[in-house]
C-alpha cells in the first residue's frame, strides 16, 4: 500500500488515503482545483484497492475545499461512477457547498441505483459515524 499511497501523492490534487487501520472506507481528499484527469487516476487506485481488500467498502470523497466542480460535470459524473467498483457500497460526499449537492442530485435522479449509492454529509465525523456507527 506504501506504493499506492505514493502514487497518489503526485497527482496532488487528489489525496488517497484509508479512513482508519481496518480499511472500512478509502478516502479521497481533493484539493480546490482538481481536474477530471486527476479523479480519474485516484479513482483508479481506489478500485485496485478495493479489489485488493476483497471485501465491501465505503468511499469518502471529502471535496470540503471545492468550491465548484469542474467543466462537464454532467457526462463527467457518470462515467466517474461508471467506474466505482461493485466493492464499493456508498459513496459519501463530504463538504459540499449546495451547488455541487444540487448538480450531483441531478445527475442522480434519474438513476435509483445510482442515487441510493450517494450520501451527503458536512463533515468527516458525519461520514467516519455513517462508516461506523457504533
Amino acid at each position: 500500500m506504501v506504493a499506492l499511497q505514493r502514487d497518489m501523492e503526485q497527482t496532488r490534487q487528489i489525496e488517497f488515503s484509508w479512513t482508519d487501520e481496518r480499511r472500512l472506507a478509502a478516502e479521497l481528499t481533493f484539493d480546490e482545483k482538481w481536474t477530471w484527469e486527476d479523479l480519474f487516476v485516484a479513482q483508479a487506485k481506489v478500485n485496485q484497492a478495493a479489489r485488493q481488500h476483497g471485501g465491501p467498502l465505503d468511499l469518502v470523497y471529502n471535496l470540503s475545499r471545492t468550491r465548484m466542480l469542474p467543466r462537464q460535470f454532467f457526462t463527467q459524473l457518470k462515467r466517474v461512477y461508471g467506474t466505482i467498483p461493485a466493492e464499493v457500497t456508498l459513496v459519501i460526499m463530504v463538504g459540499c457547498n449546495p451547488t455541487i449537492i444540487n448538480l450531483v442530485r441531478s445527475v442522480t435522479r434519474s438513476d435509483q441505483e445510482m442515487a441510493q449509492r450517494f450520501a451527503f454529509v458536512d463533515t468527516l465525523e458525519e461520514a467516519y459515524y455513517i462508516i461506523e456507527p457504533n
